[in-house]
């Protein structure tokens, strides 16, 4: 159903979620919005998809278990095995994580 919503919406959504301590919602909507922009390969929102990225590493330990949903590691694997080709997108995320 998210992917009907708007893009603003579910990053107001997140963080309203995060904001109010609804973290499972704040990870539902950041993965999903991760997700949209590289299935569609829109590489000039690659900069958002890590901003969205580190959100979720840092809402990774306040989060007390991701139920169904799986574990932040298990996220990140499957981004690697869908998207590992998506050098943009790494190669950005890898030059954020040096600073």
């Amino acid at each position: 159903e998210l992917a009907r919503e708007p893009y603003t919406w579910l990053q107001d959504l997140a963080s309203l979620a995060e904001a109010a301590g609804r973290r499972l919602v704040a990870v539902v909507c950041y993965r999903h919005l991760i997700r949209d922009i590289l299935n569609d390969a829109r590489s000039r929102a690659y900069g958002h998809a890590v901003k969205y990225y580190h959100k979720l590493d840092a809402l990774d330990g306040l989060v007390e278990g991701h139920g169904s949903l799986g574990e932040h590691s298990s996220f990140v694997a499957e981004l690697r095995r869908q998207h590992g080709r998506k050098h943009g997108f790494w190669g950005h995320l890898e030059s954020e994580n040096k600073q």
